[in-house]
């Protein structure tokens, strides 16, 4: 019969876990003070590239640092919790004061679905070579005649608005984007618009 080999890898000291622990928490408040402000568990796990419980770990942790805060929609007829930055998160991260934190009670549950779809785009982007990746919320201000779900730069170079498309709209509004995005690339702000859809 075979003998059972067991690997013996070093374990981890505490000093290395807990300077893990700490890039985890950087990088987590580093995404949501980039203009993400809020997201979820799932989006957290593949951000940290860990397993959803070390990543409610990760949550739970930064909320009782006051760095995060929580709140429970229903979204998609089922409960769904999400994270959003404080003020002290957004200090911690670096980011400067001007940017949106979370406010309890502020944010509509049918948005929530294709926030964390757009956060969802950003990672895989990101993880292809995109880079420069300015979210909405970012955006808003910015003096561009149609926000997009996202700003980025291609591997390529080109500077791309994203639109995440989850439900077709009207011909009537299609004109109206597609003319804004034709001004914004005109003006030399953005080389092209990229739509992803489901």
């Amino acid at each position: 019969g075979g003998q059972n080999m067991v690997s013996c890898l070093p374990a981890m000291g505490y000093s290395e876990r807990m300077q893990r622990m700490a890039e985890k928490r950087a990088a987590l408040l580093t995404f949501l003070a980039s203009g993400e402000v809020y997201t979820c568990v799932e989006v957290v796990a593949e951000l940290l590239q860990v397993s959803r419980p070390v990543a409610f770990q990760t949550c739970q942790s930064l909320v009782e640092l006051c760095a995060l805060k929580s709140e429970a929609h229903w979204v998609n007829g089922r409960k769904r919790i999400i994270y959003g930055i404080t003020a002290h998160g957004a200090a911690l991260s670096g980011a400067d004061g001007g940017r949106a934190v979370f406010d309890l009670g502020r944010t509509n549950s049918a948005w929530i679905s294709h926030r964390i779809e757009t956060q969802l785009m950003r990672l895989r982007a990101q993880r292809s070579g995109w880079t420069e990746w300015l979210p909405e919320r970012a955006l808003l201000g910015a003096g561009m005649r149609k926000v997009p779900d996202a700003l980025a730069t291609a591997p390529d170079g080109r500077r791309v608005a994203i639109e995440i498309e989850r439900h077709a709209k009207t011909s009537k509004r299609y004109a109206e984007i597609i003319h804004a995005y034709l001004l914004e690339i005109k003006a030399g702000r953005i080389d092209c618009v990229e739509y992803v859809t489901p």
